[in-house]
């Protein structure tokens, strides 16, 4: 490496100080080409001065980075006054430093210095030096604001502002006034070479970006981000440099001049709006320092643990087998009576998907592989639909009523067991709650598909019963539901965690924001789904507890604590009582065909219908059914011979279980 004196005179082969005076003007602007291997040129000669000069800035921003990780993050070290004061020192040092270094940077080309020298005339200079930087950003962000094209043309007019000041002296507006004097009659050549410089910049800083995406959890980005800063921003300051001893030989001849009262007005304009908008700022900024985010709560009552299902084990994959071979046509509706040959054509059809239902039905648990590690699920992960599940019940429930039609009442019986058993099988999996509501859809037609059965089998009293007896496991399912609801949330805390922390948090490492506070807003959704959780376990629909009203955002609002994370919340937070009042209707519907089974034997042994549900206790039901809605016994008149629950409104409107738009939810007992 060359001595700071061999550098001091090869820089100034590259760049003659008193370029005002001393060159003869120039016509045209070098090629941006030229410029660049100028740049580099110089880049090379002044190396060890440049990372010299960056090295402080880049430094503070990582101390930056890195008081805002752990343990520094801890509540106990975050709320401390002493922490809070060094991570404000810290911040203006780097603001600081980030500022000067620039003026620096400037001035060891143009004083042919090295690194202490250059701090050492910075910092005396660094007061017109900042005001000019202030006064150019302010005007060139208000000018964004007018409509996006002012702030362009500010860019391009200011762009030289602090070379000028470094370099003329300029102080304050004259600074920007003499930048735009410099750039005028060249604007499009300037935007050209600044649209160039900042490619090349580009292209210098992605290695490190690429490097950046290795720090999975993305906490230490601003390490890459501070290494790219030190090797580019010395290669911006030496292309502007060169920019400006362009157009200043090609304008030595012009002394700076005074700008028409208009621009001016136009400027102070732009440079209020600016200044508001740096006020702000560095308002939203500041408030990193005093968040008072709370302690990581504990959710562990609301997690699931990683499972591992072999596949030989998990009839997800002869389900999904089952997919490409399912033959339905679109307007079949076995609610309805099936004529025998369309029926034909559908069992003939779908014989490779049946045998493909046997095989995943032979085994016990079904399972999304793609689930079976809570940790990794989030919003975006795809996953395969299981819609055609629901075609595959109503084959299976057709392949029932074909058994029945036969004679073959007992294989008719087992088959629609069938379908109420894959149902199960859906809501029991450790997955979200479209895979649940899925496997209700799943037992209801097979609830509808017994019900059929029963009016029509000739199967013995003490079959029937059997069959009563075999439904007990499929009637409570809320520990099923449980398990989804806390798969919801698994699934949102995951999502929010990588969306926030991950994209939209600043790079500086501060991870803990007065605006986005990660366990204030994990608490948030922790106290929603406790809410559904614990509702799942209710015994009845009366029993929901009522969910705390979401209160709206106002405007206001987003200059409190943990915005971010109210805004999230409230944009995504669920109740799931439409889902448990469905859960509920399952639960009738499976106690609805014990019921159905228990009247039809009692009939057969008796030769009568009973004249109240309580006649079929202890013999044909251990218990009476309760309506899942009110909590009474469900409802059954034999002489309208209908059983029915008062369902979702809890209103006993006397068994208005027909037509098209039903009070109750109910069942004629249709023999």
């Amino acid at each position: 490496m060359e001595s700071t004196t061999d550098e001091a005179g090869d820089s100034s082969q590259l760049y003659q100080t008193n370029v005002s005076h001393e060159l003869s003007p120039n016509k045209e602007m070098k090629d941006v080409w030229q410029l660049f291997k100028e740049a580099f040129a110089l880049y090379r000669l002044k190396f060890k001065s440049a990372i010299g000069i960056m090295i402080i800035p880049v430094l503070l921003i990582m101390a930056v980075g890195l008081i805002g990780l752990n343990p520094f993050s801890s509540l106990a070290l975050s709320q401390s006054p002493w922490v809070s004061a060094i991570k404000i020192v810290l911040y203006i040092l780097s603001l600081y430093f980030t500022t000067i270094s620039v003026s620096a940077l400037f001035l060891s080309v143009k004083e042919d210095v090295g690194a202490r020298e250059a701090y050492r005339r910075a910092i005396k200079i660094s007061p017109s030096f900042i005001l000019v930087a202030i006064l150019s950003f302010s005007v060139v962000a208000g000018g964004f604001m007018l409509f996006v094209i002012p702030g362009i043309f500010f860019l391009v007019w200011f762009s030289l502002a602090e070379i000028v000041n470094v370099f003329e002296g300029q102080r304050g507006f004259k600074a920007l006034y003499r930048s735009k004097q410099l750039v005028s009659g060249n604007f499009w050549s300037v935007l050209w070479r600044l649209i160039f410089m900042m490619m090349i910049l580009v292209i210098v800083t992605i290695p490190f970006s690429l490097i950046g995406d290795i720090f999975a959890n993305g906490s230490y980005e601003f390490i890459p981000v501070g290494i790219a800063r030190l090797f580019s921003a010395p290669l911006w300051a030496f292309l502007l440099i060169l920019l400006y001893r362009d157009l200043a030989q090609m304008k030595q001849a012009q002394a700076p001049s005074e700008s028409r009262i208009f621009f001016k007005l136009l400027c102070y304009l732009a440079g209020i709006i600016g200044v508001l908008l740096l006020f702000g700022s560095m308002i939203l900024r500041g408030a990193i320092f005093f968040d008072n985010d709370i302690p990581n709560p504990d959710d562990s009552d609301l997690q699931l643990s990683a499972i591992d299902i072999p596949a030989d084990q998990n009839s997800y994959y002869a389900f999904q087998e089952a997919k490409s071979e399912i033959y339905w046509p679109q307007d079949a509706d076995i609610s309805k009576e099936t004529d025998d040959a369309l029926e034909n054509e559908i069992l003939q059809k779908n014989e490779q998907a049946l045998a493909s239902f046997e095989k995943g039905i032979s085994l016990f648990v079904f399972q999304e592989p793609e689930y079976q590690n809570p940790e990794n699920v989030t919003s975006d992960q795809a996953v395969e639909s299981l819609e055609h599940l629901r075609n595959l019940a109503k084959i299976n429930s057709l392949k029932a009523t074909s058994l029945l039609k036969q004679g073959r009442d007992k294989e008719a019986f087992d088959q629609a067991l069938k379908t109420i058993k894959m149902g199960q099988m859906l809501e029991d999996e450790q997955g979200d709650l479209v895979h649940y509501l899925i496997g209700i859809a799943i037992k209801q037609t097979g609830a509808e598909n017994l019900k059929s059965l029963i009016a029509n089998s000739h199967l013995s009293s003490s079959e029937l019963l059997s069959y009563e007896k075999e439904l007990d496991k499929y009637r409570d399912s809320r520990s099923a539901q449980q398990k989804a609801i806390k798969f919801e949330y698994i699934r949102n805390i995951n999502t929010a965690e990588k969306e926030i922390n991950e994209n939209l948090l600043d790079t500086t490492g501060a991870r803990s924001l007065y605006f986005y506070q990660p366990n204030k807003t994990k608490l948030l959704y922790m106290e929603n789904y406790r809410v559904n959780v614990d509702n799942a376990s209710k015994e009845n629909y009366t029993q929901l507890v009522a969910p705390q009203e979401i209160q709206p955002i106002e405007w206001t609002d987003i200059f409190t604590d943990n915005c971010i994370g109210k805004m999230m919340f409230n944009t995504s937070a669920i109740y799931f009582t439409g889902m448990t009042a469905k859960a509920f209707g399952e639960t009738y519907r499976i106690e609805e065909v014990q019921t159905l089974l228990a009247l039809k034997a009692y009939e057969q042994d008796n030769g009568h219908m009973p004249d109240s549900l309580q006649d079929l206790v202890p013999e044909y039901l251990y218990e009476l059914p309760v309506d899942p809605y009110d909590g009474k016994i469900i409802r059954y008149s034999p002489e309208k011979k209908i059983i029915y629950s008062v369902g979702m409104d809890l209103v006993d409107d006397g068994g208005n279980i027909s037509g098209n738009n039903p009070k109750d939810l109910g069942s004629e007992i249709g023999w």
